[in-house]
């Protein structure tokens, strides 16, 4: 059914500001160097999540604002043996952090992500 949704929202497609931070390095002289994070657009477009969408998130953190969003750029979740942050979609003045990706490039051309509310 989601492979339906690319032709639904292909005309919707916004502007959207993502704040991406780098994994972090140690110098050559061992000392940890803080990645910066930067800001860059992608097309998307971005829906209130529904409950079914939220069994992919622990059930203490479901309380928190919730999206889904519907993009063509692969945004990334956190991963910690690779010291990836997750992304941060700004949207409504709001921070929505990444939490789930599916990928739906070879069934419908974007990526469904799931993202929760920073700081509430």
């Amino acid at each position: 059914m989601d492979c339906c949704i690319y032709e639904a929202i292909r005309g919707m497609w916004s502007d959207t500001q993502i704040i991406r931070t780098p994994p972090g390095a140690y110098d050559s002289h061992g000392r940890w160097e803080e990645p910066i994070p930067f800001e860059m657009t992608v097309k998307a477009v971005i829906q209130p999540a529904q409950a079914h969408e939220l069994v992919k998130v622990p059930e203490g953190r479901r309380t928190k604002g919730s999206v889904v969003v519907y993009t063509q750029t692969k945004l990334q979740t956190a991963d910690v043996k690779s010291k990836v942050q997750p992304d941060v979609i700004l949207w409504h003045g709001d921070r929505y952090q990444v939490e789930a990706l599916e990928d739906w490039t070879d069934d419908g051309g974007f990526y469904k992500v799931l993202a929760l509310e920073i700081g509430q």
